[in-house]
């Protein structure tokens, strides 16, 4: 998909996708969190680790929809033609494969490794406020 001889930068729409990944979460935490301090127990603190968990575990239910339903898709296959080149350039030589594999990088960029990254952060805030609320309820 080349324009007037220019490849379109692997970065263009990201922000986008960025954007919903970090902003889904922290909507559910909100909402959750507003919710139980009107209309739930009348314990702040555990309200708001119980909204956090909950939320955080929200989005990433979001993220998997996401992953399901092939959005990151183009990123995923680009990782793995990465690779399989990787492996394919050994034959050559090791020092060729690592340039090959930097110019890679560099040209389809690093959008699937931020996203999972995101992601990965997510579950672990999740798993960690799942943990305190838990914690604060024995």
């Amino acid at each position: 998909m080349e324009q007037n001889g220019k490849r379109p930068s692997p970065y263009r729409g990201f922000w986008a996708v960025l954007l919903a990944l970090i902003l889904t979460p922290g909507v559910f935490v909100f909402i959750i969190d507003y919710a139980l301090n009107h209309f739930g127990a009348p314990s702040p603190a555990l309200n708001g680790v119980t909204a956090r968990a909950m939320g955080l575990g929200l989005g990433f239910v979001f993220h998997l929809m996401c992953m399901i339903s092939g959005a990151f898709r183009p990123g995923w296959e680009a990782v793995k033609r990465r690779w399989a080149d990787f492996f394919d350039n050994l034959i050559v030589g090791p020092g060729y494969a690592l340039r090959a594999l930097r110019d890679d990088m560099r040209d389809d960029g690093f959008t699937f490794a931020i996203s999972m990254g995101i992601i990965a952060t997510n579950f672990c805030f999740a798993l960690r406020s799942l943990l305190q609320a838990i914690a604060m309820l024995s």
